[in-house]
């Protein structure tokens, strides 16, 4: 079985990832692959917020619970997929990235990510 190290380092290896980053619900490093121009501390840090908007955003509207959330920016984009209740996967994709990819692996290896956190 592949450990969730292994698995980190094998997403930032993808051509086109530039960071693979595990982050608790508190926003605290949990692993990390990537660029050396990426801060891993501070990136997690930011996640649990995100996860509150996207949560807040769709409670309202009936969407249920959040799994994964999808950001656009100018120079790249920005993946951040549930692996369990209390962790978090964020992945970062240049723009050229393998986004439609990583989008269709995270959903279809969904149980073998959970497993992994």
């Amino acid at each position: 079985m592949v450990t969730l190290r292994e698995f980190v380092q094998a997403l930032r290896r993808q051509s086109g990832v530039e960071a693979a980053v595990v982050v608790g619900r508190d926003g605290l490093l949990i692993d990390s692959a990537a660029d050396t121009a990426v801060h891993a501390d501070g990136l997690a840090a930011r996640v649990p917020a995100l996860v509150a908007a996207a949560v807040a955003t769709g409670a309202p509207v009936g969407r249920g619970g959040l799994s994964m959330a999808v950001l656009e920016y100018e120079r790249g984009s920005a993946i951040v997929s549930q692996m369990s209740p209390d962790v978090w996967l964020l992945v970062l994709v240049h723009p050229q990235g393998p986004l439609a990819t990583l989008l269709q692996d995270l959903r279809r290896y969904r149980h073998q990510i959970t497993a992994l956190a």
